[in-house]
């Protein structure tokens, strides 16, 4: 006797489950879909009371329509005079949004993306940033995974880097 499902028809031969899903979601070496973020340059030296410049950029992404980044830096060392949105979501003539706002001392959250009918893809600067050097230290400046969404819908996440910046005496 054959396999019988519910209805009484015979079964036919299907995929097992775990190959329809693992065809569906990406492994962890396709987990690049979505791009990484440089910080650049990673590392730089600046003067007490001077200005340091930090470039968010995006590498290798595809079809991404929204990220949201998460940067860390030592509040005592530095502050944040500034951002500024950089291109990525505007390649191609696309209609951009930006934010960043200070969620807690020390933490900048980054949000952007891209309006319209199609997601952004390949490399290009996310956002600039503008510290300010406060007091002589080693500033270590972490960008911890962010998260995108691509235009299909599908979140992934977008792993960061880091950089530092030496403030002299």
């Amino acid at each position: 006797p054959g396999l019988e499902r519910p209805e009484g028809k015979p079964a036919q031969a299907e995929k097992p489950p775990a190959q329809e899903e693992s065809q569906q979601k990406p492994t962890p070496g396709q987990e690049m879909r979505a791009g990484r973020i440089l910080i650049s340059p990673s590392s730089l030296n600046v003067a007490p009371g001077g200005q340091a410049v930090l470039n968010l950029v995006m590498i290798g992404a595809k079809d991404l329509k929204d990220l949201t980044l998460q940067l860390q830096y030592p509040k005592d060392l530095l502050s944040v005079e500034g951002t500024d949105e950089g291109t990525f979501f505007k390649i191609g003539g696309g209609t951009s949004r930006f934010s960043a706002q200070q969620a807690s001392p020390g933490l900048l959250v980054i949000r952007t993306g891209r309006e319209g009918k199609s997601g952004s893809s390949g490399s290009g600067l996310i956002a600039r940033i503008r510290f300010k050097a406060l007091k002589p230290g080693q500033a270590a400046i972490s960008l911890d995974s962010g998260q995108g969404t691509l235009f299909s819908g599908e979140t992934a996440s977008v792993p960061g880097g880091s950089a530092s910046i030496t403030v002299g005496k």
